[in-house]
């Protein structure tokens, strides 16, 4: 049997406030998948080499790497110079962890959500 491997490349959008609890979430979800496929291997244990993503970009601009400039033949400055947009950060399941505590702590993202509206009657979702 050949060697397997899994490998993820997840992007998701969220509010800047929202941004680190976004990135916890992303790491616990991991780890959770991955504790699926041990479990069901039969595996006890879960290595925590495999357990967490090496690292969560937060960036605000969608970018293969969040510490690229992005310089291009149109963009000869790249994003910093062009469009004022710095470098995005990469961050380990620690940093993920201290940063989300923090961004709970100052209340950041608790804004009241809107309600969501209850679906109109015809529209079968009911």
């Amino acid at each position: 049997m050949g060697k397997r491997s899994l490998s993820l490349q997840v992007r998701y959008l969220v509010p800047s406030s929202c941004r680190y609890r976004a990135a916890r979430a992303l790491q616990l979800s991991n780890l959770l998948v991955r504790a699926m496929f041990c479990s069901r291997l039969g595996l006890s244990d879960l290595p925590e080499s495999v357990a967490y993503f090496s690292g969560v970009d937060v960036d605000r601009v969608l970018r293969k790497d969040p510490l690229s400039d992005c310089e291009t033949p149109s963009e000869p400055g790249g994003l910093p110079v062009g469009r004022g947009v710095g470098a995005g950060e990469c961050l380990d399941v620690g940093e993920v962890a201290d940063r989300a505590e923090d961004e709970e702590r100052r209340g950041e993202g608790r804004k009241r959500l809107r309600e969501v509206p209850e679906p109109h009657p015809a529209s079968g979702l009911l």
